[in-house]
């Protein structure tokens, strides 16, 4: 057996996988890190977890010591304030509208309602009633709260904003890749809403009926144990547990959409890969000529390859 049609498939392969790093590697929308992050481990937050921003000051939940920091934009720690007296012991998500906060207790699975300088309100609302008995991450619109849940069958949960349930959707209901299945940070702005995956390290946009449009990828700030995102309609702000760091990005003006056309050179990739499932039997046959052996072998090594194909086109879809 002669192995040089594998080697010529080879050939192929290598360069359909040099156009696929050229193309950038997937589907993923392109995201500019600034460079910019600031940590928050000197402000005595070791374990962050949810972030929210009015635009002037940053609020970063501690999920350990039942605390909410806030920092200046530029990261400079201002005060905090205790949710463990209100009952809010293990706080993780967080939103505000200017006038509350409200924040999730991963915990008891129930929502709390503070003033701004951290005062208890006395309101708060549970989650697992409708199912949702691991929330973690919270956002809102000033009509309705969005709260994601991290387990299967990961789902976000819509509410009022008297905390009546309303509807829910899957975060990885779409073909793209990498899957949202820990959908830890949640967001809102410009009509649309981010989560972030805590494993992924990808952000994924969303309309607010749950139509998946896009995602990227924040691995060049961190790459995994991001659990909380907000923005300010400008940047992304995305908190690291591992790290306790803050990462900084530019955040998309519109968006994509996840039926955007693949780059061309990334077209070319399947072109290749069948180009090299004909070309190597051509050239087997006219080296060895037909014979059974001849015929079982290319058969063997057609049915394989195409299977391979359905998996190539997937991956370059996603």
């Amino acid at each position: 057996m002669t192995w040089r049609p594998f080697i010529l498939v080879v050939a192929f392969l290598l360069v359909a996988s040099l156009l696929f790093i050229i193309a950038g590697g997937s589907g993923a929308s392109a995201q500019e890190y600034t460079g910019e992050n600031f940590d928050i481990s000197a402000s005595g937050n070791g374990n962050s977890w949810g972030i929210t921003t009015d635009g002037t000051h940053i609020w970063i939940t501690d999920f350990v010591d039942a605390e909410v920091y806030r920092y200046s934009m530029d990261g400079t720690y201002i005060d905090s304030f205790d949710t463990a007296s209100s009952g809010n012991a293990n706080p993780a998500g967080i939103t505000q509208d200017g006038t509350y906060f409200w924040i999730v207790d991963i915990a008891d699975k129930e929502v709390y309602k503070y003033q701004m300088d951290g005062t208890y309100t006395g309101s708060h609302f549970d989650t697992a009633v409708c199912g949702n008995r691991q929330p973690r991450a919270i956002t809102q619109d000033g009509t309705y709260f969005w709260i994601t849940n991290a387990a299967y069958p990961y789902e976000v949960y819509k509410y009022s904003m008297g905390g009546t349930y309303m509807d829910k959707w899957g975060t990885v209901e779409y073909p793209a890749k990498p899957r949202n299945d820990y959908p830890w940070g949640i967001t809102q702005a410009e009509a649309h809403i981010w989560i972030a995956d805590a494993a992924a390290a990808s952000v994924f946009k969303y309309s607010k009926d749950g139509t998946f449009v896009d995602h990227f990828d924040i691995s060049v700030g961190k790459k995994r144990g991001s659990r909380g995102i907000t923005t300010d309609g400008t940047y992304f702000w995305v908190t690291n547990t591992f790290d306790d760091v803050v990462f900084k990005s530019v955040a998309m003006s519109g968006g994509g959409d996840s039926s955007q056309t693949p780059p061309f050179f990334m077209l070319l990739i399947p072109v290749f890969y069948v180009l090299g499932l004909l070309l190597a039997p051509i050239y087997w046959i006219n080296k060895k000529g037909v014979d059974p052996k001849s015929i079982i072998t290319i058969v063997t090594y057609l049915v394989i390859g195409l299977a391979m194909l359905p998996i190539i086109i997937s991956l370059i879809g996603g």
